[in-house]
């Protein structure tokens, strides 16, 4: 069981805090979406503050130590697919193997 941080809406610190949480009450998984371009009616209602997933899950794999950690999804068509199996790798290795890396081509892109 696991839940998915609406990082449009938190600051970094909300988004550790929550995960810190989640695993104090031993929820399985912590994910983040992944948003890289989107079209302005996206933005107005989500907003335009979207932190980059790996980035931030790799902060999160250093500060947690046993809830899995997870993209919901990477939009891997806007990404190169090079770059972003490295980064899957260092947030793997960072987290101790504990990384799920979602990936998908994204719905609002």
């Amino acid at each position: 069981f696991g839940a998915v941080l609406p990082i449009w809406q938190l600051t970094i610190g909300e988004a550790e805090s929550l995960t810190l949480r989640a695993e104090e009450l031993g929820l399985d998984g912590i994910f983040v979406p992944d948003h890289i371009l989107a079209k302005p009616a996206t933005t107005q209602h989500y907003g335009a503050h979207w932190p980059d997933p790996f980035s931030l899950l790799a902060y999160l794999a250093g500060r947690t130590r046993r809830i899995q950690l997870g993209a919901s999804v990477i939009v891997l068509p806007y990404r190169n697919a090079l770059v972003a199996a490295k980064a899957a790798a260092t947030v793997d290795q960072a987290s101790g193997g504990r990384f799920i890396f979602g990936v998908g081509v994204g719905w609002d892109e």
